[in-house]
């Protein structure tokens, strides 16, 4: 997963609110659970101790999203009243809305919820079944394989 999406995040101090939640709300009421869904999120935020200038921010952002099944989810982060990012989410976060305020932002469950959504491509590193010093080597770009080492007339058993 390509991570250079995140850099405003730590471009500037925390604390941060740290929002993900599911929007698949195309339904006839979407409009007042969106709405209800924004003001609960809003109120936990303040409850971790979030100031009301951020809260208002994440709850605005929140309401305003589309009102489509497409995409599943979005994760919202803020700091110092204002929404610094948002990204569409692949699938909704398991067991609701996951509302965060801490120092840093909470992007832990962005690889797998966002996953093919905010510029998801596939992984970088490969675990390999062997036990040795090389075991989950990086691989470049395109799976090219590393060099062998000098020496070697191929690169070690189990790499690559």
């Amino acid at each position: 997963m390509k991570l250079a999406f995140l850099d405003p995040l730590y471009d500037r101090p925390g604390p941060w609110a740290s929002v993900h939640v599911g929007t698949d709300v195309a339904t006839e009421d979407a409009a007042t659970r969106q709405e209800l869904n924004a003001r609960a999120v809003s109120d936990r935020l303040h409850e971790q101790g979030a100031d009301a200038a951020t809260c208002r921010a994440v709850h605005g952002a929140l309401d305003a999203l589309p009102r489509s099944a497409a995409p599943p989810g979005h994760a919202v982060f803020a700091a110092d009243g204002e929404v610094v990012l948002r990204v569409p989410l692949a699938s909704a976060p398991p067991g609701g809305p996951e509302v965060c305020w801490s120092a840093l932002p909470h992007v832990g469950p962005l690889p797998e919820l966002a996953a093919g959504a905010a510029g998801g491509a596939g992984r970088t590193c490969r675990p390999h079944g062997r036990r040795t010093a090389a075991a989950g080597l990086l691989r470049r770009p395109r799976g090219r394989r590393p060099r062998a080492r000098p020496g070697l007339a191929r690169a070690p058993h189990g790499v690559g």
